[in-house]
């Protein structure tokens, strides 16, 4: 009989806590921890090589489709590789490159994983702990929240910046709650709501729209799920869906005052990246075979507009996830997500008969919700659970099991 071999999932987790860390601590303090960081990126690389070395799942669902995929990454970051070791603005490509890029690129590898549920499990406490730790900071910044009136700072940014990394990753732990204690659900509940809340006082529409749809979507499956588990917990999970929308309720009417900044941001609509957009247009138009296959990860298109570099009108990123991906990677890179995302889905919500499948396939769709908004690739958790969650959702194994069999092995208490 084959050994089980160790899972590197909650030590890549764990490592990507500490970059997210550092580069607040960076934007907050000015101090350079960037030699520390790319140390955190080469670990984690080679953490998540290691686990699709040792862990691979023989019984993956759409594995062809999911090797097409990967290999068409693989082309995007070819493409563009020599731009990485330019001398350039002093190497700056090759500092983004092994200061995020490497990690964002490698975490599709993880849709190829066998999921160990005890590793999970192990992940969703350091979620918990991690999330408990921003909402102290959210509380000790909270005056600095309610009274903004200015657009970002370096200390503005890097202090948000854990609202979308921190409470985010409480999502699934969310999904899954009729696995959990009530004091687990009360602070997940809490965290969210809080993280929700916070979102309107700094106007972030992306994460409003994130969370928003987040909490619709719990309250969707906890009250129509037809696990098992959710049919036995009917009445405790209208309780739950009550509690997050009374919260919700309560803390708005007690700052009714601080959420004009986030009304004036929401009657603009897109009317602050309309001209990026435009820009993004014209220039792929004029080059029309970059709409199918991009223009690889560093690819850029010329704008005007808050041009990304200090010697050119160009831009690097565009603040919406679909056309960031065809800027990167065209209609192919797009198409081949798009059905990647569908296909799993389907297998994790339609045909499993567990709350952590289902769960994990309302991730997949929420990020497709969040691409809307903005949604980019990233050095976080929210990005990494993404292909977490495909590979749950395409796993035989963990789609036949049955809430009884799962809460054994997640359940916080």
């Amino acid at each position: 009989m084959k050994e089980k071999t160790k899972s590197n999932l909650y030590q890549i987790v764990l490592s990507l806590y500490v970059f997210i860390l550092l580069i607040s601590i960076e934007g907050a303090s000015g101090v350079n921890l960037a030699l520390v960081r790319y140390g955190i990126t080469f670990f984690i690389f080679y953490k998540i090589v290691l686990e699709v070395k040792n862990n691979s799942n023989d019984q993956l669902l759409n594995k062809n489709l999911l090797v097409i995929f990967m290999g068409w990454v693989v082309i995007m970051v070819v493409r563009n590789i020599s731009d990485v070791f330019s001398s350039a603005g002093n190497y700056v490509n090759l500092k983004r490159f092994i200061g995020e890029e490497l990690i964002i690129y490698s975490f599709p590898l993880l849709m190829f994983i066998k999921i160990d549920l005890d590793e999970i499990k192990k992940i969703f406490k350091i979620n918990l702990l991690f999330s408990l730790i921003y909402l102290v900071i959210s509380f000790f910044f909270f005056s600095y929240f309610v009274n903004l009136n200015a657009e970002s700072s370096d200390f503005s940014f890097s202090t948000e910046g854990l609202i979308v990394y921190f409470p985010s990753s409480l999502i699934i732990l969310l999904f899954t709650s009729n696995y959990h204690s009530k004091r687990v659900n009360i602070s997940t509940i809490f965290i969210i709501v809080f993280a929700t809340f916070v979102s309107v006082l700094i106007a972030r529409r992306n994460k409003v729209l994130y969370f928003g749809t987040a909490l619709l979507m719990v309250s969707y499956l906890l009250s129509f799920s037809n696990t098992i588990l959710t049919k036995s917990n009917r009445f405790t999970n209208t309780i739950i869906t009550g509690t997050i929308f009374i919260l919700l309720f309560l803390f708005s009417i007690s700052n009714i005052d601080s959420f004009s900044y986030f009304l004036e941001r929401t009657e603009t609509g897109f009317d602050s990246r309309e001209d990026i957009i435009d820009e993004f247009f014209y220039d792929f138009n004029n080059t029309p075979q970059d709409w199918i296959i991009g223009r690889g990860f560093h690819g850029v298109f010329t704008s005007r507009t808050l041009s990304t570099s200090d010697t050119e009108n160009i831009r690097d990123l565009i603040e919406n996830g679909y056309l960031y991906s065809i800027l990167k990677g065209g209609l192919i890179y797009v198409g081949l997500l798009f059905i990647i995302f569908l296909k799993s889905f389907f297998n994790g919500f339609i045909k499993s008969k567990n709350l952590f499948s289902k769960g994990m396939a309302l991730l997949i769709l929420l990020y497709l919700v969040d691409m809307m908004g903005y949604g980019l690739p990233s050095g976080s958790f929210k990005y990494m659970v993404v292909f977490l969650a495909i590979a749950v959702c395409n796993s035989p194994r963990i789609n036949n099991m049955s809430d009884l069999d799962i809460i054994q092995k997640l359940r916080l208490k």
